[in-house]
């Protein structure tokens, strides 16, 4: 149970006259990419119990941001370089409440799940795409699984 109040993005915010979005490039200034599509929970691992939180304000209050395989250390241990986190559904999403998100860009909202942060193997640097990018969600046996969320309350959202 946590609450994230309003979380401004840091520097110039994701937004886009269409799905597609905006490409950002890890530089001096924005060393995570993703940064400019902050919101009050950031989940790059959705196989996980998220239950009784409430999200206020933020690019988006819960933001899943595709990764395509893990990123820093994680993708250094052993076999997880073959390992898509995009891939897993949410093991429990329950009892989350969201309002008052997606100001920055009108095709986001009180959940996303889209965008993708990547790193470059050419020049090592993360990469974060924040437009509309699918996601093909199984069960770690292999049967296709739908991202759920039960008991979920958003409201006043783009």
């Amino acid at each position: 149970y946590n609450l994230a109040p309003f979380v401004p993005p840091i520097f110039k915010p994701a937004a886009g006259a269409s799905q597609i979005g905006a490409v950002f490039t890890e530089s001096a200034d924005l060393l995570i990419p993703a940064d400019t599509t902050a919101g009050g929970f950031y989940i790059t691992n959705a196989w996980n119990s998220i239950i009784g939180n409430a999200a206020s304000g933020g690019w988006a209050g819960f933001s899943f941001p595709n990764l395509f395989e893990p990123i820093g250390v994680s993708y250094s241990l052993p076999g997880m370089s073959i390992f898509n986190p995009s891939r897993r559904p949410t093991l429990e999403f329950d009892g989350n409440s969201v309002h008052s998100a997606g100001y920055y860009w009108s095709d986001t909202g009180c959940i996303y799940c889209g965008g993708n942060l990547y790193v470059d193997r050419n020049t090592n640097l993360y990469i974060y795409k924040s437009g509309r990018i699918g996601r093909a969600t199984k069960y770690p046996n292999g049967t296709v699984a739908w991202m759920q969320f039960t008991n979920t309350k958003a409201f006043l959202c783009r």
